[in-house]
């Protein structure tokens, strides 16, 4: 039955199909043994419906680490569907589900040196932000990210609206929080040829304070 109804045509019957797999009335085991099948779903050339490709997305970042499975095919989401809130779902899924940072950071470095969105860029530097000292690996996209004045639309519908902040502050905010492993990239920005790059280059050494101190 779990099979028929996720292959159905209707994209109505598969969206119900998998909100009756993800109800508390069913065990949770129930989900996770079709996790396989359901994260097929993510994939646009499967699942032509972005409704449902973003509910699975959204219902996959509620089993946090016992969905790791799907990261896979969230990651590919990410980079590949064609709309902005599959991608947007996927994005938050891998950050509720990686297990470490080592597994979340691809995504939201991928987003901001690529997404077409600027919400989308601004909420992945955030998130590099957010795992400090373990996101020196993303430190040179967040460099780049420091010529980047995205500024998000304020839609009606959308949550991030009410803030007018570029994705350039984020990135440099972000960096702030990296903090040490920062320091040597931002000391080599001085020098960009960018006035921008240097002042947020400055900001975020200032931001990090004491263990800046080579700068």
């Amino acid at each position: 039955v779990r099979q028929t109804a996720l292959s159905d045509d209707d994209a109505v019957v598969r969206r119900i199909a998998l909100k009756i797999l993800s109800s508390p009335a069913f065990p949770k085991q129930h989900f996770l043994d079709a996790i396989n099948d359901i994260a097929r779903h993510l994939d646009h050339a499967h699942e032509p419906d972005a409704q449902t490709r973003a509910q699975v997305a959204r219902m996959l970042a509620k089993y946090k680490t016992a969905a790791q499975p799907a990261v896979p095919a969230l990651n590919d989401a990410v980079k590949n569907d064609p709309q902005y809130n599959v991608r947007s779902a996927s994005l938050q899924a891998i950050y509720n589900i990686a297990r470490d940072a080592k597994e979340a950071l691809p995504a939201p470095t991928y987003v901001l040196a690529n997404d077409p969105d600027p919400r989308l860029r601004r909420v992945a530097a955030r998130r590099l932000g957010s795992y400090g000292p373990a996101s020196a690996p993303a430190v040179p996209t967040l460099i780049a990210a420091l010529k980047d004045l995205g500024i998000p639309a304020r839609d009606a519908d959308d949550p991030l609206r009410g803030t007018d902040e570029p994705v350039c502050i984020a990135a440099a905010d972000a960096l702030s929080k990296i903090g040490r492993p920062a320091v040597p990239k931002l000391i080599e920005a001085l020098q960009s040829e960018d006035r921008q790059v240097r002042l947020l280059s400055i900001r975020a050494l200032g931001d990090i304070g004491p263990a800046a101190a080579d700068a």
